[in-house]
């Protein structure tokens, strides 16, 4: 196993950063997750190795605005000994 970052930036539907949301992360065919939360120019960065990975919003803020982002699903693939970059989070209606 190789664990490389994997760095993207959650954004609003007009390409706006937004700051500390909290986003789960699975790996496709399992049933285990973590969270991080968006540093506060709504950049993260997961410790992933290779394979399928989920990226969802899971955040008490979202929940109390009454949006249903959990499931607004990204996914991306990691490959052995490469950093993957540029992964974008739009949240539609922010």
């Amino acid at each position: 196993m190789c664990i490389r970052d994997s760095i993207g930036t959650v954004v609003d539907d007009v390409g706006t950063p937004v700051p500390q949301i909290g986003i789960r992360v699975s790996k496709d065919g399992t049933t285990g997750f973590f969270s991080v939360r968006a540093k506060n120019n709504g950049a993260f960065d997961i410790p992933v190795d290779a394979g399928t990975w989920r990226l969802q919003i899971d955040d008490l803020e979202v929940q109390i605005r009454g949006l249903d982002l959990f499931g607004v699903i990204n996914t991306f693939t990691v490959v052995n000994g490469v950093n993957q970059t540029g992964i974008t989070i739009t949240l539609p209606l922010w």
